[in-house]
């Protein structure tokens, strides 16, 4: 069994479920709670915790675990980027960055953020939700008083995005959805994601009460005057911030009555539209309520999962201990990885694959392992250092090794290594001048190598001032004057080539 409860601007919500069927359904308008007269001095708590008290009892709601979910009014919304920055730094940034978006202390907060990589812009999207302290403690006082264990809390408008997945919608992308109930009045949203990340996300009022509002959006043809103009600054201002991620489909969550008129006001913005129907797939008949859906969908915390992973409960209680923005790189990286959205197809392809691998691997080592063990137990043993040696032949025979230690080490010191040399040369090369042969000699006396080549440009003088400008480069380079002691020109002719004059050298050096 599952609990959701929504605390709405109008109406308190409480839906329990057993897996996605619905058990229990309870509507409780916030007028109950003004019962006028003496009893106006009763805290607005202690008649939320007995009117809820009393219908839990009423329906036989013995669960004690439940999800709540909270409209705008009560909490701070907003996504905005940051640089790329080490996960240690990322708290710190949030923090700083959120104080732009919050009209009074962040002291006097408890928030948290969820970050999402975008790699074409490398930056980092962070999702920020906040909700005031004396609020939060409020939620958790009649919480307390209701014997309910509280497992999240969330956004409602966040939370009806549970109901996307439901329906079997893919919302890979950037798309739009749009929750709305003219008739009972409750708080509509307009949210856009990207892959099921916020991006945006902002209330809908309405023109005038909700009667009217609804005959607006019936006989009107269209949707009210003040709902497209929500509609408007929202599509602004999120295009203004979002300039490469453009909406490609808008859902609705709302009476199949909205659609003939809102789908042509998103035609006219050349938004594509669908309508979302998720009593489809609830099995249960009755009238549309968006208090009840977002109930519904917060008690679906456990079955049906969303890229949306802020949790302000556990801030509260990293909170309690001292600590502000509570995620820690670990955690962060998880959130990272889990942006990949990867198929569980091609993971498991990938373990199949990784194992044959390994395996076939294994099947290969085996028999070679197998030969070097013999070959181990064939070696012959050393007699000269046996257990009954004494102490001064091992000192004797340790001499003896570090003298041939000495000896191979300055033999492999003495070698010429000439890439260092040879990638020299292809830097010292003037502008004009090409190699035709390079030779080097150690088997008899010292080193010796011979460099020819040609340079044209065109004039013979300026070719035999490129020569020696070569020339002086590798006397002044370390790599060559360490190894050769004498660098010279040993010739410059006059080549024809093709009708063209070119000179060809030779240069030599000895150690």
């Amino acid at each position: 069994m599952s609990l959701g409860i929504y605390f709405g601007s109008k109406i308190i919500s409480i839906v329990e479920t057993k897996g996605k069927n619905i058990v229990n359904n309870i509507q409780i308008p916030n007028t109950l709670l003004s019962v006028g007269g003496a009893d106006d001095k009763i805290p607005e708590e202690v008649k939320t915790v007995a009117v809820i008290k009393e219908s839990l009892r009423k329906h036989k709601i013995e669960n004690k675990d439940a999800v709540i979910t909270l409209s705008s009014k009560d909490l701070i919304i907003r996504t905005f980027g940051i640089p790329m920055l080490p996960l240690s730094e990322l708290p710190n940034a949030v923090n700083f960055e959120a104080k732009k978006y919050i009209p009074f202390k962040i002291e006097d907060l408890v928030s948290n953020y969820q970050i999402k990589l975008d790699r074409a812009s490398r930056r980092y999207y962070v999702l920020f939700v906040g909700i005031k302290k004396e609020i939060m403690e409020k939620y958790l006082s009649i919480m307390q008083q209701l014997n309910i264990k509280i497992n999240s809390i969330e956004y409602s408008a966040f939370s009806i995005l549970r109901l996307l997945e439901l329906t079997g919608v893919k919302e890979n992308g950037v798309v739009g959805v749009i929750n709305i109930d003219a008739i009972e009045g409750d708080e509509a949203a307009f949210t856009v994601t990207e892959n099921g990340f916020p991006l945006f996300s902002c209330d809908i009022k309405l023109a005038g009460g909700a009667q009217e509002a609804i005959k607006s959006l019936k006989d009107d043809g269209m949707a009210s005057e003040r709902f497209k103009t929500e509609i408007r600054i929202s599509l602004d201002y999120y295009n203004h911030k979002f300039p490469s991620k453009k909406i490609k489909r808008v859902f609705l969550i709302g009476a199949a009555d909205y659609r003939a008129s809102i789908e042509p006001f998103m035609l006219e913005l050349g938004l594509a539209f669908k309508l979302v129907d998720p009593f489809k797939v609830i099995g249960k008949t009755m009238p549309f309520s968006l208090s009840f859906l977002k109930a519904y969908s917060s008690s679906l915390f456990a079955q049906v999962r969303t890229f949306v992973k802020v949790d302000i409960l556990l801030a509260w209680e990293r909170l309690k201990h001292g600590k502000l923005m509570p995620d820690s790189p670990l955690k962060l990286a998880k959130l990272l990885i889990a942006d990949l959205n990867l198929n569980p197809m091609i993971i498991i392809l990938a373990l199949i694959i990784c194992s044959v691998t390994y395996g076939f691997g294994s099947a290969k080592k085996s028999p070679l392992q197998q030969e070097l063990n013999a070959i181990v137990l064939t070696r012959p043993k050393c007699a000269s250092a046996g257990a009954e040696s004494s102490p001064e032949e091992l000192q004797g025979i340790e001499a003896k090794y570090a003298e041939k230690i000495v000896t191979v080490d300055k033999i492999l010191k003495k070698q010429l290594y000439l890439t260092p040399q040879l990638g020299g040369i292809a830097d010292m090369l003037p502008q004009g001048m090409w190699l035709e042969g390079f030779s080097f000699n150690t088997t008899n006396g010292p080193p010796f190598f011979s460099l020819k080549g040609v340079v044209y440009m065109g004039n013979n003088s300026k070719e035999l001032e490129a020569i020696n400008t070569f020339l002086q480069s590798l006397k002044k380079d370390s790599t060559f004057s360490g190894y050769f002691k004498s660098i010279d020109l040993i010739s410059a002719d006059t080549l024809n080539i093709a009708d063209k004059t070119a000179t060809n050298f030779e240069i030599t050096g000895k150690n």
